[in-house]
């Protein structure tokens, strides 16, 4: 899963596009479903760059608040508001 930095072809990558990915890892998981849809690639991208994904829990209602909120926190557009590397995030999920 490709973050959205990286789609608009920003030179500006760091690690937190990673977390990006196992954010939306983590969403296919609990939800069963992409956290984005599109039948060609290029819908794909547009529907990355342009939607927001539908919250996990209104997809599947028995996912916890917090897991939820930290899935949304690692899929934030702006790789500001993402856990700063593996180390958050991993304590955020314990």
């Amino acid at each position: 899963y490709m973050a959205p930095e990286q789609a608009r072809g920003s030179a500006k990558v760091d690690v937190r596009a990673d977390i990006y990915a196992v954010g939306a890892v983590l969403y296919r998981m609990l939800t069963g479903r992409a956290p984005y849809s599109g039948d060609e690639p290029a819908a794909l991208l547009a529907s990355l760059l342009h939607e927001v994904p539908k919250r996990p829990r209104s997809v599947e209602p028995s996912i916890p608040i917090g897991l939820e909120a930290l899935v949304q926190r690692t899929m934030a557009r702006t790789p500001e508001d993402r856990p700063a590397d593996a180390l958050e995030l991993e304590r955020e999920l314990a």
